[in-house]
């Protein structure tokens, strides 16, 4: 019975876990917080609060202009879907090494008085989940502290290569 309370901070993070794994909904909206990748009108990522979407156009207000982005040049398009706290991180990072020096000292703590033989493993196990699991939920309470945005890749936005342009190539020997 002495297991059981080791398995409850473990099981708990799993619970946990499971419940947030729903996905949000995939459409792109008036005012949503957009990231856009399109190489075509701007190097590097614009990124934006989405103004308008007028037939195949997007507005995206950069800074302090707004930018005018063609569908068709959109190579991938991101949607702001609030943010997560990194809580999982956390317990992991936490129970990880955790359990590493539990399973240490529950090692030579079952063998500290045994013959030369002793495996050490049953105290190893014990060691590696009492320790182990509360590091991770120490580690949990420390990652739910941080928090990250969340990015949707979407496919609401057709998107299409440039067909019709020509692929070559430049071959230069030098002596």
């Amino acid at each position: 019975m002495w297991r059981a309370p080791a398995l409850v901070p473990v099981l708990a993070l799993a619970a946990a876990a499971a419940l947030e794994a729903g996905d949000p909904p995939s459409a792109v909206d008036v005012g949503d917080r957009v990231r856009i990748k399109a190489p075509a009108v701007q190097q590097g990522r614009i990124s934006g609060r989405l103004l308008e979407r007028a037939g195949d156009t997007f507005v995206i207000e950069h800074g302090t202009r707004p930018v005018r982005v063609p569908v068709s040049a959109i190579e991938s398009l991101e949607v702001h879907r609030g943010r997560r706290s990194r809580w999982k991180e956390g317990g992991l990072i936490g129970f990880v090494p955790g359990a590493v020096l539990g399973g240490l000292v529950g090692a030579y703590a079952a063998c500290d008085d045994q013959p030369r033989d002793c495996s050490g493993a049953g105290g190893a196990t014990v060691g590696a989940l009492l320790v182990g699991g509360t590091t991770a939920v120490l580690g949990a309470g420390m990652g739910a502290l941080f928090k990250v945005d969340r990015w949707q890749r979407t496919t609401t936005v057709r998107l299409n290569p440039t067909v019709g342009q020509a692929v070559g190539l430049t071959v230069v020997v030098r002596f």
